[in-house]
């Protein structure tokens, strides 16, 4: 139990002190797994030679208590020492870790050597044993989980070392009363296994592990990247090989052909990762990770089976290598051999199958390698018939996987990247593009999305007195660090963790201006933003944070007082930094957190209501007036304008304005704070939805508007979210009323788009009239209002009114030019209309704006069929293809039989 606790606090304090959860994860996995392998080795034939293994259990167990206490200072020390590298952080952390690894790794030898007298027992003991340990890794999970963001990491590390203490010397007290029982053993030590047994350890080793953390990475696409959902995968998994082990103990040591065993052993492990790939396939197109019961369910039946059937494979294993008069040593050497291959599995996968093949292929691989396992095994004793039928179980299994399924033809993802850090997918829908990191949302080029990361560059930008040099924290879609590049700024940098993002951002041109590929002003540095803020050889008049979601897996270390506190150091004086701050699928307690922390180390500063979300802007000095007079030149420079951005214009700024720093600590009170050594936001933070939580939320941020009573309209506005989150719609619609009566411009947007939503409605259900009434009242109160504009369009087409389709179309174009739907609808009318010169034009258009949609890269093709070059409708269709990284479009399909038949036609 103490040792996986000792791995998760050991992961998640390198990960804060070297930054990077995969590096981090990285040098763990190596020190842990290699001290074990170390450890096994090094004390496996000691225990057979001496005279009391349970005693040397207990100082085994009694040492690694002591070295694990001695861990948490010594990581702590290392992490207030950031001018050393990256390098030589992590080297340094490993050998931290190593000690109590390496006695770790002697403890399974000395209590097999302690229960068993002779190898005929060894296999059976060996299993459960091993089947043991592991369920107890699972309380270890549990423990961790739970305790880690309650006690926090120091408290845990001590209470884990204090039990590893505890169960040492209960051990050499019962060594003492216990009798002594010897065995004639090699007084050599241990003689070496079979090299073909422990080849095959190896490389079930590294399928083993390799599959798990596939599996881990494949199951938080359905789940979450939470620490509950981090937590139950890598339980299932153990309870998985715990069972295994247990199952297969009795029948290690009685079976006549342990080699024929181990063979059908490996051809189900190998079986069972092929059918939990097909079940556990992520849905690209549609990710929607929450956890659902039918989504435990399919983690539960992809992670399981094939977690038993891995596991039930060490006690053949074990009666196939151990030796009679050294079975701790044998055991170790094998424990050993298949602790490596656990580690080049487990470092394979991230580093290398997963960024080459995508997770479902790198599984593949995993699972071959059981399956030539298992044949080599059943062939090597010419179990022929078994070999037949064994081949005959994993190619049937492997069909599931093997078929290509069915996608939508909306949304379609244009763009995969399975990287070790996240894996990153690019989603069209109807023109916008969406980015989505490890299952969640993070950017789009429409809606409030949008808008946010372009505040997060504006308003900072906005009410800096002289700004010049610029840092963003989290690239997304890289629209924020593009809207930043058109301001006069001499230095514009953004640092990115994740590669995946980095390449899934050029796939946003050119809405973020090519930041990733031909924009020399802004810098993109691959790094972590901790320890980029920590090193800090520039500081910065503007930092702005659009980071990770607060109930994501290690959220705590970019919203922590040490992670603050590093912002506000990287500021230069006067400087200004804005965190995001997300008002959708967490609760009061994670906001309160957030804002207390952030509020905690700037001493000034503001919050605002941005799009759908709150900004906190803060600084180490009084923030400057805000100057409207400034701001529109600023605006108006950088060839923005304040409709585009949410705004009537530069007086509605303040509008938007929550409440002051000074209230914000006034309503949140004394209270408790994010650190990195208590990560309460993985605690508290949930993905449920729900009017109860988010009733709970607004009516915190209502306490915080109160405390600064300057904006009223926003006071009204936060009360009509609360009302309404509750269910009182009418209350809430006094509230909204009351807000927009006072000139909060938002307030009246939010009723105009119900009555668009009521028209797309009856345009749905063919109620045109009704349709119509419903877009024409939205445009009399707000006359650019684009998707009554969309709206009163469509209702013209079916009309057949062209004309007003048109107008309607080409006002839409005229101020959202990125927005292909709009220009693809126009294309389609004029070419109803014969114009097929100007529907042409206008899709040029729209793949300038857009180069990435299908549909109009389709259109375009159909138009140049039209005019007789099928040259032009070839590229169009090789650019297509180069966007379908899960398989053939229906545009793709649609458009090559278009072609086919032109191609007849001129034979």
């Amino acid at each position: 139990i103490p040792a996986l606790v000792y791995q998760v606090v050991w992961t998640r304090q390198v990960g804060l002190l070297a930054g990077g959860q995969i590096g981090a994860l990285s040098v763990v996995l190596v020190a842990f797994f290699g001290g074990l392998a170390i450890g096994t080795q090094l004390f496996g034939s000691r225990a057979d030679r001496t005279e009391s293994p349970l005693r040397l259990y207990g100082n085994l167990e009694l040492g690694a208590g002591l070295f694990a206490a001695t861990s948490i200072g010594a990581l702590h020390w290392l992490s207030r020492t950031p001018q050393l590298s990256d390098s030589a952080l992590l080297t340094a952390s490993a050998f931290v870790i190593l000690p109590t690894t390496i006695l770790l790794g002697g403890t399974l030898p000395a209590l097999l050597r302690s229960i068993s007298l002779n190898a005929e027992s060894a296999p059976r003991s060996a299993g459960r044993l091993v089947g043991a340990n592991t369920f107890g890794s699972v309380l270890g999970v549990g423990l961790a989980v739970l305790s880690i963001p309650t006690l926090g990491l120091r408290t845990s590390m001590i209470a884990a070392a204090t039990s590893s203490v505890a169960i040492g010397l209960a051990s050499r007290l019962l060594a003492r009363a216990q009798k002594r029982k010897t065995l004639t053993a090699s007084s050599e030590g241990a003689e070496r296994g079979p090299l073909p047994i422990l080849t095959a350890a190896f490389v079930i080793g590294s399928a083993t592990l390799g599959y798990e953390v596939l599996a881990t990475r494949l199951a938080t696409l359905r789940l979450g990247s939470s620490l509950y959902a981090w937590g139950l995968v890598l339980s299932l998994f153990l309870v998985g090989l715990a069972a295994g082990n247990i199952a297969t103990s009795r029948r290690a040591r009685i079976t006549t052909t342990p080699l024929r065993d181990l063979g059908w052993i490996e051809i189900l492990a190998a079986s069972s990762v092929m059918l939990g790939l097909a079940i556990l396939r992520p849905e690209f197109a549609s990710p929607s990770p929450r956890i659902s019961t039918e989504n435990l369910i399919r983690v539960a039946v992809g992670v399981t089976p094939a977690a038993l059937a891995m596991g039930a494979a060490f006690p053949l294993l074990v009666r196939l290598s151990i030796r009679e008069g050294s079975i701790a040593g044998s055991f170790g050497q094998l424990s050993a051999v298949n602790t490596l291959g656990g580690i080049a599995g487990a470092l394979l996968a991230p580093f290398a199958l997963l960024p080459l093949f995508g997770s479902i292929g790198a599984g593949i691989c995993f699972a071959i390698v059981n399956a030539i396992v298992g044949m080599l095994c059943l062939f090597s004793k010419g179990f022929t018939r078994s070999l037949t039928i064994g081949a005959t179980l994993f190619l049937i299994a492997s069909i599931p996987i093997l078929r290509t399924p069915s996608f939508p033809e909306d949304p379609w993802p244009i763009f995969i990247a399975e990287g070790a850090q996240s894996t990153a997918v690019v989603v069209s829908s109807w023109g916008n593009r969406t980015l989505v990191v490890d299952g969640d949302p993070e950017a789009s080029t429409t809606g409030n999305a949008r808008r946010t990361e372009e505040l997060l560059a504006v308003l900072p930008l906005i009410f800096h007195p002289n700004p010049q040099r610029f840092l963003e924290i989290g690239l997304g879609s890289g629209i924020t660090l593009g809207t930043a590049t058109r301001f006069s700024l001499e230095q514009i940098d953004c640092v990115e963790i994740s590669e995946s993002v980095i390449r899934a951002a050029a796939f946003f041109e050119p809405d973020n201006r090519g930041v990733t590929t031909n924009h020399g002003r802004a810098t993109i540095i691959h790094a972590d933003a901790r320890r980029l803020l920590a090193l800090r050889a520039d500081t910065y008049d503007v930092i702005s944070a659009n980071t990770l979601h607060p109930w994501s897996i290690g959220a705590t270390g970019l919203y922590s007082v040490e992670y603050f506190e590093r912002m506000a150091a990287a500021l230069r004086p006067g400087g200004i930094a804005v965190q995001w701050i997300p008002t959708q699928q967490i609760g009061e307690e994670s906001i309160s957190l957030i804002l207390r922390t952030f509020f905690g180390a700037f001493p000034h500063g503001d919050l605002w209501w941005g799009a759908g979300n709150i900004i906190a802007m803060g600084s180490r000095d009084p923030v400057p007036a805000y100057q409207p007079e400034t701001a529109d030149q600023r605006i108006e420079a950088a060839g923005l304008s304040w409709a585009r951005i949410g705004w009537m214009n530069a007086l509605d700024v303040p509008s938007h304005h929550i409440a002051s720093a000074d209230h914000v600590r006034t309503a949140l009170g004394a209270g408790e704070r994010l650190t990195d050594d208590r990560p309460l936001l993985e605690l508290h933070a949930t993905r449920a939805s729900g009017t109860e939580r988010a009733s709970k939320l607004y009516k915190r941020l209502v306490a915080i508007a109160k405390a600064d009573v300057g904006n009223g309209a926003m006071l009204f506005w936060l009360e009509s979210l609360e009302r309404r989150a509750a269910g009182d719609d009418a209350g809430a619609d006094t509230r909204e009323n009351l807000a927009a009566d006072l000139g909060l411009r938002l307030a009246e947007h939010a009723r105009v788009e119900r009555r668009v939503t009521s028209g797309h409605q009856d345009l749905q259900a063919g109620r045109l009239g009704q349709a119509i009434e419903a877009f024409d009242a939205a445009l009399t109160s707000d006359p650019g209002q684009r998707y009554a504009l969309f709206g009163r369009a469509g209702v013209a087409i079916a009309r057949n009114d062209f004309d007003q389709a048109i107008r309607d179309l080409e006002a839409i174009v005229a101020q959202w030019p990125e927005d292909v739907r709009a220009w693809n609808e126009l294309a389609g009318t004029l070419a109803r209309l014969g114009d097929l010169t100007k529907a042409r034009a206008v899709i040029d258009r729209a793949l300038n704006e857009n180069p990435f949609d299908i549909r109009a890269l389709t259109n375009a093709g159909l138009l140049a069929l039209e005019a007789g070059d099928q040259t032009a409708a070839n590229k169009m269709l090789a650019r297509i293809r180069t966007l379908s990284p899960i398989g053939r479009s229906a545009q793709e399909k649609f458009l090559t039989e278009a072609i086919h038949k032109a191609a007849d036609s001129l034979r």
